[in-house]
């Protein structure tokens, strides 16, 4: 053997006894445990040596309490939601948290993360590569100290100079940390038309300015055309069930509204927009009739509120044909929305009579935008990925009960009642419906004129 080759021997001996040993020994609450950050930020470009070392003792996040969080980081973040788990920003932040609670959780996480990223490796796509980077670089700074920087997106669009933002701005006069909005307004000589964004997240998770679930390059087109945009938080399930997220929809909608002279903003030109729980509340708003009460003390409530366009996105429209008992068996997504349904109407589930009390009952018709479909409706897009293109009303039966809620039967069903309502309704439901640029591009084509100014 060369004097190189034992030389690069010894080299490799040496790095590989001190990346095995490295971290292992414990460490106070106070103090970063021995081991060097550079080592240990380096496992995440190759955990396989110290998963597989530690997988018999450690095991992974499954079957546990993290489950969830964790298999929303191995898939895209809008995918994660759609099936009831947490969005990627949701799961790194619980986590985190989490992690900062001891030395055994913050070692159980930079473990399980590790764990995660290997053995996803074959069908994980790259944003979820990205989330698990970003959560993994968050545990090793809590381990040695450092200040830890998720990157929180509070402030998007900020490359946009020709917006005035107004941000966390409090409608309501109940909750003001869920009662608030940020405003994106376009500068410009005219007064500007608005879309309000609903976030999703089953009525009990999500904030303002997630924006998931939207082609790329959506928003960016509706400021080009001079089209402002609000994002709302609203009061969240359990704490405060149906009606207190429509009833802040309503709200919001009036509340922009009143704001017409002071931002130059149509108040005749107000679209809603969003995505699942988003979706719902879009709907519910823009097919009431007005809920403008002019004689009402509060002066905000004195606007109307109604809409000239909405978009919905995977939403659901009828909740009487969901089987929340069904649900619970239907595995991960099931299982969220059967929690999700009780928390909404106020019920509970393990007593079977609870879900036939004529109040929820009559809490649920109230909650579904089908019913108050009606000729003097707005327009309206739907929005679902399906296995087939459904371009009109031929096509086989809608089933009696949906336990899925961002099925594209949804779509159907209001589709069908808006065009037998003589509603204009534009169909995206098939099988091409995704956030390619080609989407962005039909979406604002929408938007955009059933918004611009005249």
């Amino acid at each position: 053997m060369t004097t190189n080759s034992i030389a690069g021997s010894l080299a490799a001996i040496i790095v590989t006894l001190a990346l095995c040993c490295a971290g292992d020994a414990p460490a106070a609450d106070d103090e970063p445990r021995r081991g060097t950050q550079a080592i240990d930020e380096a496992k995440f470009e190759n955990p396989e040596p110290w998963v597989l070392k530690e997988r018999a003792t450690r095991g992974g996040p499954g079957g546990t309490d993290w489950d969830n969080p964790y298999r929303s980081l191995i898939q895209t973040s809008d995918r994660a939601e759609s099936k009831g788990f947490p969005s990627h920003d949701e799961a790194v932040k619980a986590i985190v948290d989490d992690a900062k609670k001891s030395v055994e959780n913050l070692e159980k996480h930079l473990y399980w993360t590790l764990f995660i990223k290997h053995f996803s490796s074959r069908y994980r796509p790259d944003e979820g590569t990205a989330a698990l980077r970003k959560l993994y670089t968050a545990l090793v700074a809590i381990k040695y100290g450092r200040k830890v920087d998720l990157g929180d997106a509070e402030a998007p669009f900020a490359d946009r100079k020709d917006l005035t933002v107004y941000r966390d701005v409090v409608y309501g006069k109940i909750d003001s940390a869920q009662q608030n909005f940020d405003a994106y307004i376009v500068a410009g000589d005219r007064p500007s038309p608005v879309l309000i964004e609903i976030h999703g997240g089953g009525w009990r998770r999500g904030r303002k300015n997630s924006f998931t679930g939207y082609p790329d390059g959506l928003f960016d087109r509706l400021f080009d055309a001079g089209i402002s945009v609000v994002s709302i938080n609203y009061r969240l399930i359990p704490k405060y069930p149906f009606p207190a997220s429509e009833q802040d929809t309503v709200r919001a909608v009036q509340f922009v509204r009143s704001k017409a002279k002071d931002w130059n903003i149509d108040p005749d030109r107000i679209g809603a927009m969003g995505g699942s729980a988003g979706a719902h509340l879009s709907l519910w708003v823009g097919l009431h009739d007005d809920l403008a009460r002019p004689e009402a003390n509060d002066p905000i409530t004195t606007f109307s509120s109604r809409l000239s366009c909405v978009v919905d996105i995977s939403g659901p429209v009828d909740m009487l044909r969901f089987d929340p008992r069904a649900m619970a068996r239907l595995g991960a997504r099931g299982q969220d929305m059967s929690v999700i349904f009780p928390g909404k109407f106020g019920y509970d589930l393990a007593r079977s009579k609870d879900r036939q009390d004529p109040q929820v009952i009559e809490a649920m018709k109230q909650c579904s935008p089908i019913n108050f479909v009606s000729p003097d409706d707005p327009p309206v897009l739907v929005r679902h990925h399906a296995p087939r293109t459904i371009v009109g009303t031929d096509h086989p039966p809608v089933p009696e009960t949906i336990n899925d809620p961002h099925s594209y039967w949804y779509g159907v069903l209001l589709a069908d009642a808006l065009e037998k309502a003589g509603v204009p309704v534009e169909r995206h439901i098939g099988p091409d419906i995704g956030r390619d640029e080609a989407n962005a591009a039909r979406l604002a084509a929408f938007i955009v004129r059933h918004l611009r100014t005249k």
